[in-house]
C-alpha cells in the first residue's frame, strides 16, 4: 500500500491506537477534503462515538493516540480489481480486510465487520445506486451469514449483550417517539411525494412483472426451524387472554392476540398494532380497542 507525500486529498485507511490501553480502531475516509495527514486529528476525529468516548475528538488532547495513516488510494489501485470500483470503495475494503484480520483481539475496539467468506455484501452502497435482485437474492434466506444464528453465535456473548443494552435504550418506552401517536406525531399527514412514488412504483420498481412462477420466492417453503417457531411456539407469545370489543362492528371477544388475529386477520388488523393496543401506545387499531371486565 502507498502512502504519499503531498497535498492531495485521497481516500485513505487510518489506524488509531490508545497508547495506554494498547486498543485501536481502523477506519477509512474519503469525503477529505485536504491530504490524509492534515485530515485525520486535525479536521477528522472518525464517526466512531466509542473512540470519542476515549478522548480522540475536537475538544480533547489526542496527544495519547498514535495516529497512523496505513494507505491512501487512487484509480490506480482499483483498475486491476473491478472496474466499476472507485478509490474510496477500495479504502474500505481494506479497512474491512484489517478489521477481520483483528476481528478475535479483545484490544480491538471496531464493533463491525463485513465478512468477505460470510455471504454479507461486501460493498459500499453508493448514492444513487440501486440494489438489483440479483444481489438481494445472493444474499438472502440461507445464503445470509445470520441464517439460522442468534447474537450470540454471530458476535460472541460479550458484544451481543452490549448489542441487546443498546437496543433496549431505544425501544418501548425508551424510544423518543413512544407514546406519540395520530396527529401529535411529526409525520402525521405527511403524504409521499409524486417523485418518490414514481421511483419506487411500477417498472421502476425491481420486482415489477415478477409473479407467479417469475417471483424469486416461487416454491420456496419457509425453513423448518423457522415453522416451529409459530404461533404458541413463538419465544414472545402471549397467553393471556384480553377482552376486545369492535367499536364499528359492535363485536365482543375474549381471548389472546394470536386468536384475535387469527379471527378477524380479514379486516386488516396485524399483531403489530395489536401489539401496540396492549402496551397502550395507541387507543384503537382498525376500530378494536380493549375493555375492562
Amino acid at each position: 500500500m502507498t502512502i504519499y507525500n503531498d497535498n492531495i486529498a485521497r481516500p485513505y485507511v487510518y489506524k488509531l491506537t490508545h497508547k495506554i490501553t494498547g486498543q485501536f480502531y481502523y477506519g477509512y475516509r474519503e469525503a477529505n477534503i485536504c491530504a490524509a495527514h492534515d485530515d485525520i486529528g486535525v479536521q477528522y476525529f472518525t464517526s466512531s462515538e466509542k473512540i470519542h468516548e476515549l478522548g480522540f475528538n475536537k475538544f480533547s488532547d489526542i496527544s495519547h493516540f498514535n495516529v497512523e495513516i496505513l494507505s491512501e488510494f487512487t484509480e490506480a489501485d482499483v483498475i486491476n480489481i473491478n472496474i466499476e470500483d472507485t478509490p474510496g470503495d477500495a479504502a474500505w475494503d481494506n479497512e474491512q480486510d484489517l478489521i477481520e484480520n483483528s476481528w478475535g483481539d479483545p484490544l480491538l475496539l471496531n464493533g463491525n465487520v463485513c465478512l468477505r467468506e460470510s455471504g454479507r455484501v461486501r460493498f459500499k452502497l453508493k448514492k444513487g445506486f440501486k440494489r438489483t435482485l440479483e444481489m438481494c437474492l445472493r444474499y438472502a434466506g440461507e445464503n445470509s451469514y445470520a441464517y439460522g444464528k442468534n447474537w450470540e453465535e454471530m458476535y460472541g456473548s460479550d458484544l451481543a449483550a452490549d448489542m441487546r443494552e443498546k437496543r433496549s435504550k431505544k425501544s418501548g418506552i425508551a424510544h423518543h417517539f413512544y407514546g406519540i401517536t395520530g396527529v401529535n406525531h411529526p409525520a402525521y399527514g405527511r403524504k409521499h411525494t409524486p417523485d418518490e412514488i414514481a421511483k419506487q412504483s411500477g417498472e421502476n420498481n425491481y420486482m415489477f412483472g415478477l409473479v407467479g412462477d417469475k417471483h424469486p420466492r416461487y416454491g420456496i417453503k419457509r425453513p423448518e426451524h423457522s415453522k416451529a417457531m409459530l404461533g404458541e411456539n413463538h419465544p414472545l407469545y402471549d397467553p393471556t387472554e384480553y377482552n376486545w370489543y369492535n367499536t364499528l362492528l359492535d363485536v365482543k371477544e375474549t381471548c389472546t392476540k394470536l386468536e384475535l388475529y387469527n379471527i378477524h386477520k380479514t379486516s386488516g388488523i396485524n399483531m403489530h398494532g395489536l401489539s401496540r393496543l396492549i402496551r397502550h401506545e395507541i387507543h384503537s387499531h382498525r376500530g378494536w380497542t380493549l375493555i375492562s371486565d
